[in-house]
């Protein structure tokens, strides 16, 4: 059985999180840039939104990918 994963990271900790599922044996992983603000917009400044990447992976390991991905994302 497989489990999509999907999550939204600062783009700044991208490097951090490949690095971590490569050591995870993970080998597929699909980036998409994405924009997006959530409780803290600044609806004055001129562009208020704020680039994210998004990371989809199709896994049998779903635990393993997520657990990789919060350990490198984390802030």
């Amino acid at each position: 059985m497989f489990y999509k994963v999907s999550a939204i990271i600062r783009s700044s900790t991208l490097e951090a999180v490949e690095k971590s599922l490569q050591q995870a044996n993970i080998r597929g992983i699909t980036v998409t840039p994405v924009k997006g603000y959530g409780d803290y917009k600044n609806f004055f400044a001129a562009d208020w939104m704020k680039p994210f990447v998004k990371i989809e992976i199709f896994t049998a390991r779903a635990r393993a990918v997520a657990n990789a991905i919060v350990e490198a994302a984390h802030s």
